[in-house]
């Protein structure tokens, strides 16, 4: 996996209305622009799931605060492990996968007990 070089730092050119076709970043694993957070949808993995999470319209503190914006926030807490870092833990086993660093039956070690160790487990495990 390679990693950008931060030299000469760009903006991003992306802006909202614009398609996923016209986004400059590397979008990693499946999208879909359904949540599956109370959709009644059907999987054959947990897997699936990781990062369809609902977003919720604050519309209460957009009031509040009369911002001249919408507010969203992403419910992360609707993953399969319960947190964000189911995220970057399936893409750290994907990425090892694809790179041929790691294969079925392997052992990985991990040496935390937060949300990314947890992921990792919840993503090792299922795989």
């Amino acid at each position: 996996m390679t990693f950008p070089d931060y030299d000469g730092l760009k903006k991003c050119t992306w802006k909202v209305g614009d398609g996923l076709a016209e986004c400059p970043h590397k979008i990693f694993g499946k999208t879909s622009k359904s949540s599956a957070a109370g959709s009644g949808l059907k999987v054959d993995s947990a897997l699936e799931l990781v990062g369809k999470t609902p977003l919720i319209k604050l519309e209460r503190v957009m009031k509040e605060f009369d911002l001249p914006c919408e507010l969203w926030a992403k419910a992360e807490y609707f993953n399969p492990g319960g947190s964000v870092k189911d995220r970057i833990a399936l893409r750290m086993i994907e990425a090892a996968e694809e790179e041929g660093r790691i294969r079925p039956g392997d052992t990985l070690i991990e040496p935390t007990s937060g949300n990314t160790g947890t992921g990792l487990c919840l993503a090792a495990a299922i795989k």
